[in-house]
């Protein structure tokens, strides 16, 4: 474990304040949720991923959506990926998301960006797709993630977005 030196007081209520190097370090938000775990004698926060939690779900949407729209299907929370499927799936699995991908699905609408628009994803990708669909998993009006389409053919692109979204509404109704 790695220490910080901070140390803080729990007040009368039983609140710590997480300071605010640490939360942006870790990219905590306001509101965010936290699970709480006792550790030999240690007390651990994480961040908590309802979309992590349906990990084995998650894998089988996106292997679905992959076949189904013949491209590559990453399935995110709001830091990294948690399911990925098709071709390029070794190149996302697991890695940490940009902070771009993320405030897009913010925005709480599927977004289609083109060859010449399409954004990075970890960082260290290279964009060699034709096209990028973005659908958020909203749950109870917060963006817990998205789904993502990765296509290497513009071709059929309206119904592919149908199908994105309904993967991604299919896991915003499983968490719910």
């Amino acid at each position: 474990m790695l220490t910080t030196g901070i140390t803080r007081r729990i007040d009368e209520l039983g609140r710590v304040v997480i300071p605010k190097e640490i939360r942006r370090t870790m990219r905590l938000r306001e509101g965010e949720e936290m699970e709480i775990f006792v550790e030999d004698n240690s007390l651990v926060l994480k961040k908590y991923s309802s979309l992590a939690t349906l990990a084995r779900f998650a894998d089988e949407v996106a292997e679905s959506l992959s076949v189904a729209a013949g491209g590559t299907v990453v399935i995110t929370d709001n830091d990294k990926v948690v399911a990925a499927a098709g071709e390029n799936k070794k190149d996302y699995i697991g890695r940490q998301i940009l902070n771009r991908v993320t405030k897009t699905f913010c925005e709480r609408i599927t977004r289609t960006f083109l060859k010449e628009d399409g954004i990075a994803l970890t960082g260290d990708d290279v964009n060699v797709f034709r096209a990028q669909i973005f659908a958020p998993v909203v749950v109870g009006g917060d963006v817990a993630g998205g789904v993502i389409l990765l296509l290497t053919s513009e071709e059929g692109l309206s119904s592919k977005i149908k199908l994105i979204e309904l993967s991604a509404n299919i896991l915003s109704n499983i968490i719910q």
